[in-house]
């Protein structure tokens, strides 16, 4: 009814962090929402801390919309939450021949 859709994603294995892989899945669910499921508005938040997070949801054409300030503890860590949002409308569909080569070098289980 509203159109809108949060999005969160792990990436479990620290060895496959930092290659792009959660960008292009990113890209991925982005564009499988827009053009297939007719959302308008996907949204999520992470720490403030979590740059890496922030930078890949930036890559992917998330944008910061706001922050909630101390929202967020971890023992004696205080940190905002930063809300990031994308829209249909802004939304650059990922490059279909960049996601073969993403792929083809992910291990089989």
């Amino acid at each position: 009814r509203h159109r809108t859709a949060e999005f969160g994603i792990t990436i479990g294995d620290p060895r496959h962090r930092g290659q792009g892989y959660g960008t292009e899945a990113t890209r991925l669910v982005l564009d499988f929402a827009f053009s297939v499921l007719g959302v308008h508005n996907v949204w999520l938040d992470t720490r403030a801390d979590n740059t890496v997070a922030c930078r890949a949801y930036a890559r992917a054409g998330f944008k910061e919309i706001g922050r909630r300030r101390e929202a967020h503890r971890r023992g004696d860590q205080v940190t905002d939450v930063v809300l990031m949002d994308c829209l249909a409308t802004e939304f650059v569909p990922p490059d279909k021949r960049s996601q073969r080569d993403l792929f083809r070098d992910l291990p089989s289980r």
